[in-house]
């Protein structure tokens, strides 16, 4: 038989075939284990060891050996990565092969590999701009967008893959303490609330879309036996993690150092946070707070601009200052400030801001009696129903032993169709906006207080946006005497947000706002 053609750069190749035909007995060539036994005793007879053979291999510059080596490290789709599989068998059967006087073998071969990996998702972190906030560009829309708890779990899952999963296994690992809760969870009776959730069972639920998070996030560490949301954990010490090698990378320390600060923690609480690097300091807080009050302010003038109805409500906080606490006068004063916020009334029908059938209706209340208010037989068969309901589902849920009962749950949801919910007005998120802080007595009686905030309002629209204002006024009369005084500042139409008080459309208000702008 002749001898195979020789290997692409190996100038020994023999006729393996005729030599192995001619041992006795002839080995079978079928056998995986006898190729092998066939080439380690070749080993063993050249002396070779398996160390200088496989850095031959693996270090040899020849095609064909290369490309050998290169398959074998490369993945099977049957086999899976052979040195994976070869690294498990070390742990497995050579648990002794590195004695304790050396490095382990953890801190010789995979921490080098580990601070590869490392270093490069830290860089992804730091640099990701989805992490960076810039206060000049910082809105309240941005901020809210950033609240979605499904956001950073996935940003930092799609930068640092391998940390995150590392750092699970670090923080989910079970405990005994976390066994035992966890199997008094599966035998605990499921946890049923004696009073329906309102915003649970309404069908006219919130449409707001949140960020889908592939990772376990919800009640499932309450199901394990965690005491606490190892996500939230998880996010916390990343957050740490590139906001102490990156300032720039502040998206959780600034959100989590305002809600902190706007909560009435401490300086020194936060001085302490802000060198450990969970938020950013007092002074970042405090300009972001200014950049946020600003952009408020905006949204609520934008609110006022559009053409669906809104209200105002304010309120007003006396602050006494005595001489002692002066730097400049040596006497007692006072601070006035009064609080405002813009609602929007989206659903709200424009004939409530009809003066004219407002001033109609009053005094009329002064002819209502009992008979307007008592409850009919629907609402009395409503109530009886309520009641029986609400007396089966306090005994289905604390009757002592009601937990082993047979059908409970079906016997839950039987009582609590019992009890029948009115809600003639849909639920609706509310749509609030903070107008800012006016330098007015608005609690004072003696100085018209009301009517000096009432018309502080048109005359902040104008000067801080001077396009806001191109509504309707409060009504003929009002705006004819007003626009022939000397005051220029105040629009004729703005005076409609004078309407949205009630003591705005008694006539002796009206005059009073008439007089004191004519003497000013």
């Amino acid at each position: 038989m002749a001898a195979p053609p020789l290997l692409e750069g190996l100038d020994v190749n023999p006729d393996w075939k005729s030599l192995i035909l001619s041992l006795e007995p002839t080995p079978n060539l079928n056998s995986l284990e006898i190729r092998c036994r066939l080439v380690f005793s070749l080993l063993v007879f050249l002396g070779l060891s398996l160390r200088e053979f496989l850095f031959f291999l693996f270090e040899s510059a020849i095609p064909s050996l290369k490309q050998r080596a290169g398959i074998f490290m490369s993945s099977h789709q049957a086999h899976g990565l052979a040195p994976r599989h070869l690294f498990q068998l070390w742990h497995e059967r050579f648990p002794k092969s590195i004695p304790k006087s050396i490095p382990h073998l953890h801190s010789t071969i995979i921490k080098s590999c580990m601070e590869e990996l490392a270093l490069e998702e830290s860089d992804k972190v730091i640099n990701d701009p989805r992490l960076k906030v810039q206060l000049k560009s910082c809105t309240l829309d941005y901020i809210r967008s950033m609240l979605d708890p499904g956001l950073l779990p996935v940003i930092f899952q799609q930068d640092a893959p391998y940390a995150w999963d590392y750092l699970t296994i670090f923080t989910t690992s079970p405990n005994v303490y976390r066994k035992k809760r966890a199997r008094k969870g599966k035998n605990a009776r499921k946890e049923t609330s004696v009073e329906a959730d309102e915003w649970e069972e309404t069908p006219e639920r919130s449409t707001d879309e949140s960020t889908e998070f592939a990772g376990e996030t919800g009640g499932f560490w309450k199901e394990m036996g965690f005491a606490r949301n190892a996500t939230f954990a998880l996010v916390f010490i990343f957050s740490i993690m590139a906001f102490t090698r990156k300032t720039g990378t502040n998206l959780f320390p600034m959100i989590l150092g305002l809600f902190l600060e706007i909560g009435g923690t401490s300086s020194r609480i936060l001085s302490t946070l802000s060198n450990a690097g969970a938020c950013v300091s007092i002074t970042t807080i405090e300009r972001l707070k200014k950049v946020l009050s600003e952009d408020a302010v905006a949204h609520a003038i934008g609110l006022m601009q559009g053409p669906g109805v809104f209200i105002i409500i304010f309120d007003n906080i006396n602050i006494f200052l005595r001489k002692s606490q002066q730097r400049l006068f040596n006497k007692n004063s006072m601070i006035h400030a009064t609080n405002a916020a813009v609602i929007s009334l989206p659903h709200a029908d424009r004939a409530a801001e009809d003066l004219e059938a407002k001033m109609k209706r009053r005094g009329k209340r002064a002819a209502a009696t009992g008979a307007d208010i008592l409850p009919t037989d629907d609402d009395e068969d409503r109530m009886q129903s309520s009641f029986v309901g609400l007396v089966m589902t306090l005994i289905l849920a604390y009757c002592p032993g009601s937990s082993d009962w047979e059908n409970q749950e079906a016997m839950l949801k039987a009582a609590e169709e019992f009890i029948k919910l009115d809600r003639p007005l849909p639920a609706e998120k509310s749509d609030a906006r903070p107008a800012g802080v006016f330098d007015v007595n608005e609690g004072s009686k003696k100085k018209r207080g009301i009517i000096k905030m009432l018309k502080a309002l048109p005359l902040f629209v104008l000067l801080r946006h001077r396009a806001a204002i191109g509504r309707t006024g409060l009504g003929p009369n009002l705006i004819h005497a007003t626009s022939s005084f000397a005051f220029p500042l105040i629009n004729p139409v703005s005076l409609r947000l004078i309407q949205l008080h009630p003591l705005a459309c008694l006539p002796q208000c009206q005059l009073n706002a008439l007089s004191e702008a004519q003497d000013t």
